[in-house]
């Protein structure tokens, strides 16, 4: 039984994996990561084009049941003084509160705050994740494209609001025009 010699020791355990193979699948999931990759970005700026659209529409209708509520004035001017300009804070108060005829604000419902809240919260622009508000004032034109960092463009006096952001959708429609 000297001579005879067993082959044993070349052999690895049946689990191994020889570094071609590896190789080999690690190819396989760079070249899969790069096809499915791409799809998965369209897709997602697919989702975020979809939220800002339906943000915005909920934005522009609940401003238009606020004004229809509130004999035509928009939300974001000062209840006490209607010539004084709007702000954010008044804004946000307005359509997330409940509110009297004149457009002041209390958390609670009661017979002289009957109307609203509109939103639960002032909704964040999915394209550059910004709440703020910019205002235009009642003599300005409302602009033909956005600036600054607001994630909103609103002008009052009209009820117009927009995305104040940058770039176009998948389809070329600039996002300030939706």
């Amino acid at each position: 039984m000297q001579g005879a010699v067993t082959a044993h020791h070349n052999k690895r355990p049946p689990w191994a994996f020889a570094i071609v193979e590896v190789i080999i699948v690690a190819i396989i999931l760079v070249v899969l990561a790069m096809l499915v990759g791409p799809q998965l970005t369209v897709a997602s700026n697919a989702n975020r084009e979809d939220d800002l659209k339906a943000k915005l529409l909920n934005l522009r209708t609940q401003i238009l049941v606020y004004r229809a509520e509130h004999g035509g004035l928009s939300p974001g001017y000062p209840p006490a003084n209607h010539a004084a300009p709007p702000n954010n804070e008044t804004f946000v108060a307005q359509l997330t509160q409940y509110t009297d005829k004149s457009g002041n604000t209390s958390p609670t419902k009661d017979r002289h705050f009957q109307y609203g809240p509109y939103l639960e919260a002032m909704p964040v622009n999915p394209m550059n994740n910004s709440s703020a508000i910019r205002f235009i004032a009642d003599d300005q034109h409302f602009p033909q494209t956005p600036r600054g960092s607001e994630g909103w463009v609103y002008k009052p006096v009209t009820g117009t609001i927009a995305a104040n952001v940058d770039g176009s959708d998948l389809d070329g429609t600039p996002y300030f025009d939706y």
